[in-house]
């Protein structure tokens, strides 16, 4: 038997005794892939199979009722393919000193890298959200209850001052975009905070909440499954959209992202989900305002302002207005 070693307050051979005795069988290869703040991911091969064992730590135990409760609704969709959860004795989890541990399926696969995407990844990746979006979360207790809109804008506001505060760090030509930039953006803002719009009722449902690239796994481009429900809640499914585009866009330097590519998953999606141009504003939160300004605060190299401004337009038209994205063009030149 072998295994990863890694700093973390667990004996890994002495989890792994444990866990022989639990499952009653011998394991040939562990490797613990992803630690967060509370949980642990193993990859566990044993005799016969291989299988995710995931630990929560046991003052997250409103977080393990969630996935439960999670896993077992999605049971009700088969045409979704995702990590069923095992069943230990009878049990859905078992406890292993100060965690509570589940088990799921492995299922192999690899995330696509965001320089892989390409259109037909779009359509497969948009099918399998729209599969996610049918599965019935109905009588599930531990979602959250819709959430005020008027407080997630407050939040991105807030965020946004705090950013704009760092801006007397930058100088020259920088500082001048920067302070251009957010000048638009607390405009948008306050519009929205003083006339908020109002979210349809019969739009709203659970979103997965961590939907991005690196949770769709894929084997010779074919998707195969979406993973990891530990923020799924209810929401405005635009939200797990902008997150997708958020993501992608941030792996890839400006020059190289497929702009085309973005543009047809906005369009596919509206198709789909009959989204209009300001009901795609409202997948803007504070995480979004902050993805948005790490991107806009130099994380990737520019090689000319003929690159900035692409950025600039590119990031601002899908993510907070196209009337944005043609006030940016007319403003900076």
């Amino acid at each position: 038997m072998t295994h990863q070693q890694n700093n973390s307050d667990i004996d890994i051979p002495k989890f792994l005794i444990f866990l022989e005795n639990l499952l009653n069988e011998p394991i040939w290869d562990v490797y613990r892939f992803s630690k967060g703040s509370s949980s642990y991911n193993f990859k566990i091969t044993t005799s016969r199979r291989t299988i995710l064992v995931k630990l929560l730590k046991k003052h997250s135990m409103v977080g393990f009722n969630r996935i439960y409760q999670i896993m077992n609704r999605l049971e009700k969709n088969p045409e979704l393919k995702y990590a069923h959860l095992q069943k230990i004795n009878g049990e859905p989890y078992f406890v292993y000193q100060n965690y509570y541990g589940i088990i799921l399926d492995y299922i192999q696969g690899e995330a696509l890298s965001s320089y892989e995407i390409a259109r037909r990844h779009f359509r497969q990746i948009l099918h399998l959200y729209a599969l996610f979006q049918k599965t019935d979360f109905s009588n599930c207790q531990a979602l959250l209850p819709p959430y005020d809109l008027e407080k997630i804008w407050q939040e991105a506001f807030d965020s946004l001052q705090e950013q704009e505060a760092q801006i007397k760090t930058h100088g020259g030509f920088q500082k001048i975009i920067f302070q251009r930039l957010f000048s638009l953006i607390k405009k948008h803002l306050l519009q929205l905070k003083n006339e908020p719009l109002q979210r349809k009722p019969d739009r709203m449902a659970v979103i997965h909440g961590d939907f991005h690239n690196n949770n769709l796994l894929f084997q010779k481009e074919k998707l195969v499954a979406l993973i990891d429900f530990e923020e799924v809640g209810y929401g405005y499914p635009t939200e797990d959209l902008m997150r997708f585009i958020l993501c992608l866009i941030e792996r890839l330097p400006i020059w190289i992202t497929p702009f085309s590519y973005v543009g047809e998953w906005i369009e596919l999606s509206q198709k789909r989900f009959s989204f209009t141009e300001e009901e795609w504003v409202l997948g803007l939160n504070s995480f979004s305002v902050q993805k948005i300004q790490k991107i806009l605060r130099g994380k990737y190299k520019l090689f000319s302002l003929k690159h900035l401004k692409k950025m600039i337009q590119l990031v601002f038209y899908f993510h907070l207005h196209k009337k944005i994205g043609g006030l940016i063009k007319e403003k900076i030149r």
